[in-house]
């Protein structure tokens, strides 16, 4: 039996949903999956939504202040934002290193108007010299044991240059910063962390003194106008801040041990606020991590203060034209599931070859001639002559004659057998022999003889009818 063409394309279709099938089960095997109680954080959601590193922010302000518009840049390029005749904007920067001169005039000239922006003023760098610079002190400038930086990046000089602050780093070792009690209350959080995450360690004695001395370097104090102090938790890693010179212009800042680390600056009728590293309002992290971000101490109510009254806020996750865009979705999907591309792959493969046109000369199938009824009949006969079966046929034979004669002869089952020969004589012409056949009982077992007999006289009713 030949495969006709609509057969062949289900079985591929069913090749290839089997292929689908076992990819899926593949990778849902592939994810070990976490409970609930272990943190991990989804860098796909950083990396992919636009808002980057804000988005936690976001996601605050459009709980606690719904009314306040929001929107988003993944990169700040030429023409974006759209700054123009706005009035009590917001604007969040986290990653400014890129940024042009054009674009922090640009920028200034939005804040006159009286927008608000909070971007950070921390891209620096040690100079290249032989001396350490630990040991090379200006005491002039800074008389605690400060360490001049150089501000080599673009930005950062021209953001220095406008604030007029110097960059400073301090020599811990040799001046330890005094041991803050709001550290030692942020340790015994990272312990309760530990525990409701279901982690069996907790911090020891050395780690517990290590992370409350970085913790001292770190922190800084805002006393706001209003009259409430509250506190800024510096990146850690990051020993360096700031110092500005006094000014009327300078609304406020913050104090710590490693000098200022956030401080606001009026500008026309706006104001800009420059922080020391940005991850102080950026998306929460491991609660087990030190680092800084919109959970620890005061950051989201600094960043509710500086949302009141504005009218809608931005969020630019980076600035400049140089950024790196994201990879492809198929990088993507070749470095998170390489098993579903490489299914994938082989499926392209198959749909090529299935529909890939035919190379040489199409092979005609022999047609075959329609079978006559005879043969058909034959080849029936045949078949139950082999399987013995020749009481079943002479069965059927005598029951189409019989309603035959019956439908052309009313009553003839009540005729006795003399009168039902009769009436059928008078309706056919075929022998009496072949009629009284047919009339009888068939034999139990018919003999070749009995079989040949009977199918003779059948002919012969047959053609007399």
């Amino acid at each position: 039996m030949s495969v006709t063409p609509r057969n062949n394309t289900s079985k591929i279709l069913f090749i290839i949903l089997g292929v689908l099938a076992l990819i899926a089960i593949g990778v849902f095997l592939g994810f070990k999956r976490e409970p609930y109680t272990t943190w991990k954080e989804d860098q796909s959601k950083l990396t992919l939504n636009k808002h980057g590193h804000l988005l936690a922010l976001s996601q605050f302000y459009q709980q606690h202040a719904p009314q306040m518009k929001q929107q988003a840049w993944r990169t700040w390029k030429a023409d974006e934002p759209p700054f123009a005749n706005q009035r009590q904007h917001l604007l969040f920067v986290y990653d400014n290193s890129n940024m042009t001169t054009s674009q922090f005039n640009q920028l200034l000239a939005w804040v006159a108007q009286g927008n608000h922006v909070v971007m950070p003023v921390s891209d620096y760098v040690t100079p290249e010299t032989d001396e350490n610079p630990s040991e090379k002190q200006d005491d002039e400038v800074f008389p605690e044991a400060w360490n001049q930086l150089e501000v080599p990046e673009e930005q950062t000089a021209n953001i220095a240059a406008w604030a007029k602050l110097s960059f400073v780093k301090r020599d811990w070792e040799k001046q330890p910063a005094p041991l803050l009690p709001q550290c030692n209350d942020y340790l015994n959080q990272l312990d309760t962390a530990e525990k409701q995450i279901g982690s069996k360690t907790t911090l020891s004695t050395k780690e517990r003194a290590s992370l409350q001395a970085v913790c001292s370097q770190n922190l800084s104090s805002i006393a706001l106008p209003e009259g409430k102090t509250v506190w800024w938790l510096n990146q850690y890693g990051q020993e360096a801040g700031f110092k500005i010179e006094p000014s009327k212009n300078v609304l406020w800042q913050s104090k710590g041990a490693a000098g200022s680390q956030m401080v606001r600056i009026q500008h026309g009728q706006g104001s800009v606020v420059l922080v020391n590293s940005m991850l102080g309002l950026s998306n929460p992290s491991d609660p087990r991590s030190p680092n800084s971000d919109l959970n620890r101490f005061d950051h989201a109510y600094l960043a509710s203060y500086l949302a009141q009254d504005k009218q809608e806020v931005w969020f630019v996750n980076r600035v400049g034209t140089t950024v790196q865009s994201a990879p492809p979705l198929w990088k993507k999907l070749w470095q998170f599931s390489p098993l579903l591309c490489g299914g994938l792959l082989l499926l392209f493969a198959l749909f090529v070859w299935r529909s890939a046109h035919r190379q040489g000369v199409i092979k005609q199938l022999t047609r075959h001639e329609d079978r006559q009824l005879k043969q058909y009949l034959q080849a029936q006969g045949e078949f139950l002559w082999h399987k013995q079966q020749r009481v079943q046929v002479l069965s059927q034979l005598q029951q189409q004659l019989w309603q035959e004669w019956q439908r052309r002869i009313p009553g003839l089952s009540t005729f006795t057998k003399a009168e039902q020969l009769k009436a059928i004589q008078r309706i056919i012409s075929a022998p009496d022999n072949d009629i009284e056949l047919w009339l009888q009982a068939l034999p139990a077992k018919p003999t070749t003889q009995e079989w040949l007999a009977y199918l003779q006289a059948h002919q012969h009713i047959r053609n007399a009818t």
